[in-house]
């Protein structure tokens, strides 16, 4: 199955998760415009190929990559003793979220 070896090839680094949600996302769309007039192939391959659900798992990984990334870039904006305020306006985090981190950095 096309899905097994995509997420095989993820597990080991060979491509992303989001190389692998784009492949399946390119691969729906080739089969909707196919399949556009016969609804059950069409229905039948993306539930094969994964459909909403990797499209909701590629998204949770992306965002929780922005987030990670986010709290990283404020980490070194509050290491570098830059106001509080500035560090939520410059990483996009909320006032509380960059407060939270700042005191358990101090703890």
């Amino acid at each position: 199955m096309i899905l097994d070896r995509l997420d095989a090839a993820s597990e080991s680094g060979i491509i992303s998760a989001f190389t692998r949600k784009t492949i399946v996302d390119m691969s729906n769309k080739v089969v909707e415009k196919i399949a556009e007039k016969f609804e059950k192939v069409r229905d039948g391959v993306k539930s094969v190929m994964g459909g909403r659900v990797l499209e909701h798992e590629a998204k949770k990984i992306l965002n929780e990559g922005e987030l990670k990334r986010a709290i990283e870039n404020a980490l070194r904006m509050i290491a570098d003793n830059l106001p509080l305020e500035k560090v939520a306006e410059y990483s996009g985090l909320s006032l509380e979220k960059v407060k939270e981190l700042a005191d358990k950095r101090s703890a």
